[in-house]
């Protein structure tokens, strides 16, 4: 192989180290973009850094003899193997974080067992050639194959399957647009992996990993702007831009109806001056759930302030607002019953109905909502009184 073969052949692999160092270096320099807990998604541009350096030095090494060339070929092939299963294993840590898993040092190594299973098989191949991989003694080509070489494979290709596990379970929580985006980059790899099964001379794989990784960066990047890290819902400025959005919506594209919805978590002061702040972010996460098993069509949920969230349904429907609040009270219920929790999750609601025929004033209409909600509040408050005379 020439060097301009060679130079064309190890391209994509050197385009993939620039793109994941360059990441990395925005993500250090930089870590108020990806959360510093996230040390997985760093772990990952690390390991893919160096296996695709890995993959390159073998390339380079390949049908040059020396034994200089032969010892590198089997030194880098051992630690490709290792680098394979492990990114695909900090990738997985990196979604349940995303996911807002916590987890113990124990679970992570047992997570990891079949890594060192993986690096044992892979280290004990340059001593036994055939295992997992062998390397010519002359021209000093690579070669994959043996038992070890399907163990291997099948180990990384199990934290593959747990990446999808890890994205159908945990799929409300990261939400819809959050989990297509890691579908497609999930897939992405698997497609150009396929593709240089036929193509073996076209170094594709972990190059189009890079490009995944990328993605999920971006991702991230965009949760952070657009989402509460709380919550996990829509922020008070994209609730205000999706308002901006609908109130330019043409009249012909637009439901009858347009309904807001103000609801404050009652007693949330209470929850943080009895039990700490810590529980009473569990309070406001588990309320956010709570909204979106109420969920209905055309819906839009945000965090709006502290403990008050919005909702925003456009709809053909007048009675719309009825079945949320049905299942609003009855998912109240539901938490109580199945949540040994020292409090209660109760909202004060008050909705606003407008036909979409006239125009929508955005302050207004939050105001609007605002002021329903509040005398929502003092009903509630008043029944209370009541029942307790």
């Amino acid at each position: 192989m020439n060097s301009v073969d060679l130079i064309w052949k190890v391209m994509p692999n050197l385009f993939g180290i620039l793109l994941s160092a360059m990441i990395l270096v925005y993500c250090l320099a930089r870590r108020f973009i990806i959360n510093t807990n996230h040390w997985a998604f760093r772990l990952s541009l690390w390991t893919l850094i160096l296996l695709m350096a890995s993959d390159t030095a073998i390339v380079c090494c390949s049908g040059r003899g020396g034994v200089f060339c032969y010892y590198t070929a089997i030194v880098f092939s051992s630690l490709y193997f290792s680098f394979q299963a492990l990114l695909l294993y900090f990738w997985v840590i990196f979604m349940l974080q995303e996911a807002g898993q916590t987890f113990t040092f124990r679970f992570l190594v047992i997570a990891g067992l079949p890594i060192f299973g993986v690096m044992t098989l892979s280290l004990a191949s340059a001593f036994v050639p055939g295992l997992v991989f062998s390397i010519n003694p002359v021209t000093s080509a690579y070669s994959r194959g043996g038992w070890g070489w399907w163990v291997t494979t099948a180990i990384a290709y199990f934290y593959y399957f747990m990446l999808w596990v890890v994205v159908v379970r945990y799929r409300k929580r990261l939400g819809r647009e959050k989990t297509m985006g890691c579908i497609v980059c999930f897939v992405f790899p698997m497609v150009c992996n396929i593709v240089q099964i036929y193509f073996p001379w076209l170094l594709i794989t972990w190059p189009a990993t890079s490009i995944s990784l990328l993605g999920l960066f971006l991702i991230s990047v965009v949760q952070k702007t657009q989402f509460d890290p709380l919550t996990g819902l829509y922020n008070r400025m994209q609730l205000e831009d999706y308002l901006q959005t609908l109130s330019k919506t043409r009249p012909q594209k637009r439901s009858r109806w347009l309904i807001g919805c103000m609801l404050d978590l009652n007693h949330f002061k209470e929850i943080n001056d009895n039990y700490g702040h810590h529980v009473g972010d569990q309070a406001l996460r588990e309320a956010a759930e709570i909204l979106r098993n109420c969920r209905v069509p055309n819906e839009f949920f945000a965090r709006y302030a502290g403990d008050e969230f919005v909702i925003v349904i456009t709809s053909d429907d007048p009675n719309v607002q009825v079945e949320f609040k049905k299942r609003l009270l009855d998912k109240e219920k539901e938490f109580k019953k199945a949540n040994n929790r020292p409090y209660e999750l109760h909202f004060a609601f008050g909705f606003f109905r407008m036909e979409w025929k006239q125009t929508l004033d955005v302050p207004a209409f939050l105001e609007r909502i605002d002021r329903e909600m509040y005398a929502n509040k003092r009903l509630q408050e008043e029944n209370s009184i009541r029942e307790a005379k």
